[in-house]
């Protein structure tokens, strides 16, 4: 059963170029490691607020 499982996955295959591949490797976290992170700030409202 598991044979014929993996030849249906097999018809369902897909060519992608280079970017294609570079962009699914870094969207599910394989081959990549993270080097910095960014902290994007935006304007708390609450604060400025006039109550």
């Amino acid at each position: 059963m598991q044979s014929r499982t993996f030849s249906i996955f097999l018809r369902e295959s897909i060519l992608i170029d280079g970017d294609g591949l570079a962009e699914l490797l870094v969207e599910h976290g394989v081959g990549v490691r993270k080097s910095r992170t960014i902290a994007v700030k935006r304007i708390d409202e609450d604060y400025f607020a006039d109550d």
